[in-house]
Order: C-alpha cells, then structure tokens, then sequence
C-alpha cells in the first residue's frame, strides 16, 4: 500500500509540473478531480481505497501544500505517505473501538453475570415425589380394607370391627400424609415453572440490550458527525483567507487588463502588450487576455506570436466565438489564407448558427477565391437572418454581376434601394449592372443619383467616369476622373491617362476624316 500511494503522489507532481497553468495544488476540488482521473486511466492496485484514503488526507490533513513542497524531496516525500497511512490507521481505529466491537463486549459481560441455567428437577427429588404418592395410594387403599378386615360369622355378624378410634387414626394419617406430599412435590414443581419464566425474561432483557446497543450506536454516529462538522468550521479561516487571497489576485490582474485595453485604444502597443503579460502571469486562464494581447501583437504586425495567442486562447475554451473570429481575421488580412479563414469563420457559424456577419466573412472569402455559388448561399443565409439589412442584398448582387447575371443583380439593388433609397453605393453598383447589359440612360440616371446622394465621394465621380468611356464620351469621362482627383488628391483613377489618350485618338480621327472630305 505504501508503495502503490508514494507511485500515485508521483504522478501527481510530475501532471502538476507539465502543466503550464498555475499548481493544481492551490486548488484542493482540482487535486482530486486530477486524481480521479489518474486512478481511472492508470492500472493502479486498490484504486477504490487509495482515492478515498487520498480524498480524506486532502480534506483533513491538507497535504496539497505538502505535496507542493516535497517535488524532488524523496524523503520529505516518503514521510508525507508514512503520516498519511498513520492518519488512515488511526481514523479506522478510533471509529471501530468507539462502536460495535466494544459494545458487543459489554453485552457478553452483562449476560455472564445472568445465570443462563434454568432450576432443574434432580433424580433425588423425582424419586421422593413417587415414594410420597405411593405411600399415600396404599394408605388410601387401606381405609376399605379396614372396613372388610374383621370378616363375618355364621349369623351375619361383623367380627372385630373397627371402633370410632381406629378410624379417626387413619384418617389423621392420611391427612398427614397428603399435607407432607403437597408441601414436598409443589416448591418442585413451582422450580419448573420458574425456568420457563426465566427463559422469558432472560429473552426481554437481551431485546432491551439490543435496542440500547443501537440508541448507542446512532449516538456515536451523531458525535461523529459533530466531529467532522467541528473540524470542517476550523478549516474554514484557512479556506477563507485562501479565498480572499486568490480573489486579491484576480482582481490585480483585472486591473493589468483593464490598463491593457485602454492603451491598446490609444494605439500604445508595446505598453499594452506588458499590461497583458503581467495580467497573465496572475491569471493564466484569463482567455480574453490572450485574445487582446494578440490583437497588440497582430497590429505590430508580429505574426508568429499573435497567432500563438490565438492559438492559446482556443486551446483554454474551444468554444469560445471571439478567438475564431480574430484568428479568422488574422489569416484573411494578414496571411491571405482563405481556406484557414474560412475554416474559422466556419467553426463561428458552427458555434453561432445565427450570426449574421460570420456568414457575411465567409462569403466575401468564398468571393475572393472565385468560388461564386457558395457566396451566394452564405449571403441568401444572411437574408435569412435578418431580411431588413441592406448588405447581404448589395454583396448578392455583387457576385450575380460577377457571374453576368444581371438582371438577378439589379433585382438585389433594387431591394437594396428600397430598405434604404440614401445609400449612393447601391445606386452605383445598380449602374453598373444597367451599364454592363447595355442600358446607358437608367446606369447614368443612377450614377447621377449617387452623385447627388454623396458629392463628395470621389468613387462615384470615377465610375461614371468609365461609363462615359464606355460609351466614348471622353470629355465628359474626363471631366469625371478630374473631379474625383479635386475632391481627392490622393485618389488613384486608373483610367484617367487611357481616356486622355482616347479622346486624343478620337480627335485625330476627327480631324483626319475633316481633311479627307476637303479633298
């Protein structure tokens, strides 16, 4: 047994010192479950007896502290198993001396000292008793023969009768005789019936022993109870003082992450990153620390160690939707790994079937890689959603005008529209998908709209810009492209230097076909 607990507290040490969270011995509920499923998983001997054994000293005797202190002490460790054995040895005493054992002692004693042996009738006084009854029997018989003794004669007269004396001899013998016989045979015969009562009562007073025995054994038990309870409210300072450590520790550690996320608001990276370091050197399950930290480090453009935040954050609560879509977001933006992003976004939908935007994620990377009808099913889900929303309509059709399907592209817009007839973007890309079929008027009159919705938006100078190149109307496409450089310098118009040179070209054309018809 001292072998097999010594082998077991091992492996507890060598599980507490793998882990890469704080010791397990801080935590007494955490001890035992560990060592629950250590004693499930292990082939160990008298798994049953050591647990129980294990779970009493953590509770009582505290040993989590110990176990602790003795990591690579073997000594230490080898009196620590001999102090708990002691423990286990001297609790199963106490209880076994302080119930039956001792009790059923007391019983034996008490009905040694009853005399158990019933009066008997001796052979003595059997054979006294029918001497006295054959005595009487022939005296009784001699009163007859008294009367017939003397005989007759020849005249019919009685010869030597019995006088009055005679007879009242006899008959005070007699008396005599049957007094002498009751007084001799009945205390015998009330010895009997004693032994019959004895028997009686001898089985009323072990009935009354046994129903003592068990108001005496119900009494331990409530002492014992009162014991445990007793020791429970002495432990409890301890387990208090515990408690209110560990909560002091928390809640330093909360402020670090609050600092931490301030700074990070205020773009201060480096700073954060520390105050979420020194937070998670307090609290190493703090999941949301790991997920702020590796945002910092994701803006700092530190790749390897953000997603090992990430990473950590998932591994601490596989469900948690936050870790998902932040690593999601790291690999489409920063990687350009759609399938990883993808992956991502499909664990967010798995865990939040109703989430609106992870279904909006995937579909803009289903756009990305080309993979056209998978978008569209992820935006109509978003429709699905929550059909008052003007996005999932706008990206729809966005993919329809990719794949050249106009008219189910401008069937989305004009949903689109109808939620919110302000949105300029949606009444471009409606003139766009006009445009691409061929139907210049209604793309102009949107794009015009748009102008008018949102004037300073250099986007939609541009894109009517290239409508007008689209018909060949430089001039005007290049009054566009001039105006959306006036409203931002900085915007890059592609087609601006290819309309120049177009209407160049056209001009030229003009003028040589001006020169031909003078000749």
């Amino acid at each position: 047994m001292k072998a097999t607990i010594k082998e077991v507290l091992l492996k507890l040490q060598e599980l507490n010192d793998s882990s890469s969270e704080r010791s397990m011995f801080s935590d007494p509920k955490r001890t035992k479950g560990t060592l629950a499923d250590l004693l499930l998983f292990q082939e160990i001997s008298d798994a049953k007896e050591i647990r129980k054994l294990l779970n009493n000293a953590i509770d009582e005797i505290d040993i989590c502290s110990r176990l602790e202190s003795t990591i690579n002490n073997p000594v230490a460790l080898d009196d620590l198993v001999s102090e708990i054995i002691d423990y286990w040895d001297n609790k199963n005493t106490d209880v076994k001396s302080c119930t039956t054992d001792k009790k059923k002692t007391e019983i034996d004693d008490e009905l040694a000292n009853v005399e158990m042996e019933p009066p008997k009738v001796d052979k003595a006084t059997t054979t006294l008793c029918s001497r006295y009854i054959r005595w009487g029997t022939g005296i009784f018989g001699i009163i007859p023969f008294a009367y017939i003794k003397g005989g007759t004669n020849s005249s019919g007269i009685t010869k030597n009768p019995m006088n009055r004396i005679e007879k009242l001899i006899i008959l005070v013998i007699v008396v005599f005789v049957i007094v002498a016989v009751f007084f001799a045979v009945w205390p015998k015969i009330q010895d009997v019936k004693s032994g019959k009562q004895f028997h009686l009562q001898a089985s009323v007073i072990v009935d009354e022993m046994i129903q003592q025995e068990q108001a005496r054994q119900l009494e331990i038990a409530k002492l014992t109870e009162e014991v445990a309870r007793l020791k429970q409210e002495q432990a409890k300072p301890t387990t208090t003082s515990q408690i209110t450590q560990e909560e002091s520790v928390l809640q330093t550690a909360k402020k670090h992450f609050d600092r931490g996320v301030s700074l990070a608001n205020q773009e201060n990276y480096d700073l954060a990153i520390a105050e979420f370091t020194k937070a998670l050197k307090l609290d190493q399950d703090m999941q949301i620390a790991y997920i702020k930290r590796g945002d910092a480090y994701l803006y700092k453009d530190d790749l390897d160690r953000a997603f090992t935040d990430y990473n950590r954050a998932i591994q601490i609560d596989p469900q948690s939707v936050l870790a998902y879509e932040r690593r999601g977001f790291a690999y489409r933006f920063y990687k350009n790994d759609n399938d990883k992003a993808i992956y991502d976004y499909s664990q967010v939908i798995r865990l939040r079937p109703d989430d609106y935007f992870a279904y909006s994620d995937r579909g803009e990377v289903y756009f990305q890689k080309g993979d056209y009808d998978k978008a569209i099913t992820d935006y109509s889900q978003m429709i699905k959603i929550d059909p008052k929303r003007i996005f999932a309509y706008t990206y729809r059709g966005e993919v329809y005008l990719h794949k050249g399907n106009y008219d189910k592209a401008i069937a989305d817009y004009n949903q689109a529209i109808r939620i919110d007839p302000k949105c300029a973007l949606t009444y471009i890309n409606r003139g766009d998908a006009h445009s691409r079929k061929g139907d210049h008027g209604r793309a102009f009159a949107d794009y015009n709209q748009a102008t008018r919705i949102d004037p300073k938006s250099a986007f939609d100078y541009e894109m009517r810009g290239d409508a007008y190149s689209r018909k060949s109307e430089y001039d005007k496409a290049i009054a566009d492209y001039e105006k959306a450089l006036q409203i931002d310098p900085d915007h890059y118009v592609s087609n601006l230097e290819n309309a120049r040179n177009q209407r160049n070209l056209q001009q030229q054309r003009l003028s040589d076909n001006g020169r031909d018809s003078l000749r």
